[in-house]
């Protein structure tokens, strides 16, 4: 069937919504072929015909009840009796039709196919198969009702969510609807169903989330992160915060909707994504496509942690897509080699970038190389439909971004960083004459903000450039912390990457002693300790690190402070256990 869906209310739209969720669980959930229905099934079922049935008894709705012809509400009639006995109803696809004709939709036959314009113009014509072997749970139709905005764009592609066959390449390349061809030849349904768990949006927020348990899932857990980030589609909308109450709104993981603000397109995101995680070097045991993925959502989770509102007013979609796209590389191509190592040894790469932040180059090179160089291709090329000046400041973006993980320049940038927020809030004061201290954020916003395109001359001149250096100077220090945030992560991850470091370095020292190179620092397996290394790291790098970045984003000192300060006292007692022995 295909579907013309004129513009209307948003109550209009969730009334066909529901209709069309309902009448196609019932049209792929009746026939010989089919199981009987589970009670939880019935029950959402039962939710979601109530929800249609309270439309047209709303007061507001009256002008939708009047709509409902008497063979409408006979199609209504055929429905219900449908959902509670669950039988085979040969004229359910005429009911199906006749409640959306009489709801101002256009239904013309295509069997097994349901087509929706969500707008006037032909390229926004979304196109779903079914199956009559489509299943869903009442859970998830559950979190697909609870989930539903009301938006154009996404109307159609609810139904999408109700198959479960391998059908990616059968799907529109809409944002919402394209699915990798690694997705449907996971092996079995179980996975799926824990990897839909683990890279919800609630749990791609949250700051004990673990890339460790999604790697154990798949080989492609960079794919699958930025898969979710970046093209948001269906299957991960059904996330657990679609329930809290309205209280807890502010805690609601926010989407960025990239789609709605730049120009992507999903199959070469992912084709991207599946490129660079294939030049991450699997036998390298830390600088490698999970650590790529683990920074990725790391960064995002701190994008998380400030105030949203406040987030867009300082940083433009275009900017934190093209943050979030470079977390994605920034190690891409890595041989388990530091800087120094290559600098001692001379290495091509040393060679190549003078020295100066060799393997940092190195990594951009590559990215940039196949998004704007010799290697961009069709089927990948990201910004081929941007207009110049915005490819330009996302190169930026991601230039800045990588060449800040340097870790030679930690210090340096964590002075610089610190010198301008003391300037920022000095300015503030001094401007506005007051003696409380704004939130960091707060000042940034309020004289960055890019949806209002502020006045500059309304503004004091001196704080609007110092803000402007604070907002450049910290998206780099994002990315840097989410490079370093091992320590600052829940016990077992810690530890897991803690030994797949040391691992690493080792071989390196091994590596230095065959050359008869100076040993690197950490790299000597014969002089190192676990603990003590930790410790000085966590001490001396991490701690001061996420204590300026609390100073700014707030949430960092209530949610990743106290596990810092926790993961330094795992490791003091397993200092004094290996010295008691």
């Amino acid at each position: 069937m295909s579907f013309d869906v004129p513009p209307s209310s948003s109550k209009r739209m969730t009334l066909k919504s529901n209709i069309e969720i309902l009448g196609s669980l019932l049209k792929n959930n009746t026939g010989p072929s089919s199981k009987s229905l589970t009670s939880d099934e019935i029950a959402a079922l039962e939710q979601l015909h109530s929800s249609i049935l309270s439309s047209f008894s709303d007061e507001n709705s009256t002008s939708s009840k009047s709509l409902m012809s008497k063979k409408g509400m006979k199609s209504m009639k055929s429905i219900t009796k449908s959902m509670k006995e669950n039988e085979e109803d040969e004229d359910l696809t005429i009911a199906y039709k006749d409640v959306l004709l009489c709801n101002g939709i256009t239904a013309v036959g295509i069997q097994n196919v349901v087509q929706f314009r969500t707008g006037h113009s032909s390229n926004s014509i979304k196109t779903i198969p079914l199956r009559n072997t489509t299943r869903v749970s009442g859970h998830r139709l559950g979190k697909m009702i609870q989930s539903y905005n009301g938006n154009k764009a996404s109307y159609g592609l609810r139904i999408s969510e109700l198959s479960q066959s391998d059908r990616g390449s059968e799907l529109s390349l809409s944002v919402s609807s394209y699915i990798p061809p690694e997705w449907t030849k996971l092996t079995t349904t179980d996975v799926k169903t824990r990897l839909t768990k683990l890279l919800s949006w609630d749990n791609l927020a949250n700051w004990q989330f673990s890339i460790v348990e999604v790697s154990r899932l798949t080989d492609h857990p960079l794919l699958f992160v930025g898969w979710v980030l970046f093209c948001e589609p269906i299957p991960f909308f059904m996330c657990e915060s679609t329930t809290k109450d309205e209280e807890d709104k502010e805690q609601t993981p926010y989407r960025y909707r990239f789609a709605e603000y730049i120009d992507i397109n999903p199959e070469q995101i992912c084709n991207f994504l599946r490129e660079i995680e294939s030049r991450y070097n699997s036998d390298v045991p830390y600088h490698n496509n999970i650590h790529a993925a683990d920074v990725t959502q790391t960064l995002h989770c701190i994008f998380q942690m400030m105030d949203q509102a406040e987030l867009m007013r300082i940083y433009s979609p275009m900017t934190i897509f093209s943050l979030l796209l470079a977390a994605t590389y920034h190690d891409v191509g890595h041989d388990g080699y530091n800087n120094t190592f290559h600098q001692n040894a001379l290495t091509p790469f040393a060679i190549q970038y003078n020295d100066v932040s060799v393997l940092e180059n190195m990594h951009s090179h590559i990215g940039n190389s196949l998004l704007f160089g010799e290697e961009k291709r069709d089927e990948w090329d990201l910004f081929g439909s941007w207009p110049r000046d915005a490819q330009m400041s996302a190169r930026k973006v991601m230039i800045s971004g990588i060449l800040g993980t340097d870790m030679s320049g930690h210090f340096t940038h964590m002075e610089e960083l610190n010198a301008v927020v003391e300037e920022v809030h000095r300015l503030q004061l001094k401007e506005f004459g007051t003696d409380e201290e704004q939130p960091i954020l707060s000042i940034l916003s309020a004289n960055l903000d890019i949806n209002e395109s502020c006045d500059e001359q309304s503004q004091p001149p001196k704080l609007v450039e110092e803000c402007k250096k604070l907002a450049d100077l910290l998206l780099i220090f994002l990315l840097h912390s989410a490079d370093v945030s091992n320590p600052a992560k829940r016990q077992d991850v810690t530890i897991y990457w803690a030994e797949k470091a040391l691992f690493e370095f080792f071989l390196q020292g091994d590596r230095e002693k065959e050359m008869g190179l100076p040993v690197s620092p950490l790299c000597d397996r014969t002089t190192v300790k676990k603990p003590d290394s930790q410790i000085g790291f966590s001490k001396f790098v991490i701690q001061p690190a996420f204590d300026l970045l609390a100073e700014i984003i707030p949430r960092v000192n209530e949610e990743v402070i106290p596990i810092i300060q926790s993961n330094l006292k795992y490791w003091k007692k397993e200092k004094s256990r290996h010295i008691v022995q």
